[in-house]
């Protein structure tokens, strides 16, 4: 899945572990982060818990962001 800035998600891999800068969903650690960039190369996460890391494909998924009004978010393909 490609992310784009804005993006709310989760680290869901746990390829490189769970602890404050890799907030695996599930974990003691949880929490969602919101995407600063997004290129080719990876993308970038700003976490909730004020740390920051990027990250490569298949390591995070789209977080439902229950206060937009569209219902289908989670369902539209990135571009």
């Amino acid at each position: 899945m490609k992310f784009a800035p804005g993006d709310r998600v989760y680290y869901i891999s746990n390829k490189y572990g769970a602890s404050g800068p890799n907030p695996l969903k599930g974990s003691e650690h949880e929490c969602q982060g919101t995407v600063y960039y997004a290129n080719s190369s990876g993308t970038g996460v700003k976490w909730d818990n004020g740390r920051s890391n990027g990250y490569i494909k298949g390591d995070l998924e789209l977080a439902a962001n229950l206060d937009q009004n569209d219902p289908n978010i989670l369902f539209r393909k990135r571009k």
